[in-house]
Order: C-alpha cells, then sequence, then structure tokens
C-alpha cells in the first residue's frame, strides 16, 4: 500500500510538469506596446480593462487546445489518473481537475499538496498565467488546479 500511495503522491509532484506541458502550447507572443509618457504631470487614471468577445474567443480556442492533449497526457502519466478535466470560466479562469485513479491515503495527499503548492505557484506565475496572455487571455487571467480522490471527494485546490 505504501508503494501505491508514494507512486499516486509523486504523480501529484508530477502536475507541475503537466501544468508547463499544457501551458506551451501557443507558438506567438504580442507584440510589445511602445510606451509614452503623460505631457501633464497630473496622473492620468484609466479605466480597468474589461473582458470582451475577443478574450471568450481566446478562452475558448484555448480551451479547445489544452482538450486535444489530455488522453495523450492521461497515457503519460501510467496510470495514475482517471480523468484529467480541462475547463474555462469567464472571464479569464483556465482550470484543471485532476481525478487520481486509487483512492489515496487523505493525509499522504494532503502532506504532498503542500510540498507541491510553492511549485504549483511558480509555474502559475513563470508560465501558466504568461500563456494565458499570450493567448489573449489578459484581463483576471487565473489558473486553477483541483485534485480529487478516486471516490470524487476533493484532496487540494490551488488557484493563483
Amino acid at each position: 500500500m505504501a508503494t501505491t500511495t508514494s507512486r499516486r503522491i509523486a504523480a501529484i509532484v508530477g502536475t507541475s510538469a503537466f501544468a508547463l506541458a499544457l501551458a506551451g502550447c501557443t507558438d506567438s507572443a504580442p507584440e510589445a506596446e511602445p510606451v509614452s509618457e503623460s505631457p501633464s504631470s497630473t496622473p492620468v487614471s484609466t479605466p480597468a480593462p474589461t473582458a470582451g468577445a475577443d478574450q471568450a474567443a481566446a478562452l475558448d480556442a484555448y480551451l479547445v487546445a489544452l482538450q486535444g492533449q489530455v488522453p495523450a497526457l492521461i497515457d503519460s502519466f501510467d496510470g495514475a489518473y482517471s480523468d484529467i478535466r480541462v475547463w474555462a470560466e469567464a472571464p479569464g479562469t483556465l482550470g484543471y481537475d485532476y481525478v487520481f485513479a486509487e483512492q489515496l491515503d487523505a493525509a499522504a495527499a494532503e502532506q504532498a499538496f503542500v510540498t507541491l503548492s510553492a511549485t504549483l505557484a511558480t509555474a502559475c506565475e513563470t508560465v501558466a498565467l504568461p500563456e494565458l496572455q499570450n493567448a489573449g487571455i489578459t484581463v483576471d487571467a487565473h489558473v486553477a488546479y483541483t485534485f480529487y480522490n478516486a471516490d470524487g471527494s476533493e484532496i487540494a485546490s490551488h488557484t493563483c
């Protein structure tokens, strides 16, 4: 039992590699906008951007591209996950749900997730969120990771 639990916990740690692999599905980066200074000394207030139809279309397209990669990803984890679901929620949230193939020891899984949280946060900030921006998802962009035991109970989640 300990070996099986260790293997499954290792799959959680491997999830950071999964996030990096999925995040790399876009080819181009947007061109940088030139920066100009305001001619007056009074600060200029600009309204916060809002997500529009372009972002919704970009989020949908990004989701479709990721969903096409899921079967190969499940296979790459050698049976650790029974399902990996990728979803999106307007205006800019991309989510990954991982369902383990076999029931995990709750305490061991919780401890593994504590270790993984820092890795997920780093992957979010350095790879996943910049990739969302490159894909045109620039307003209220977030990535949510949720891990489920085989019985469907939630083990842990992380949103960045």
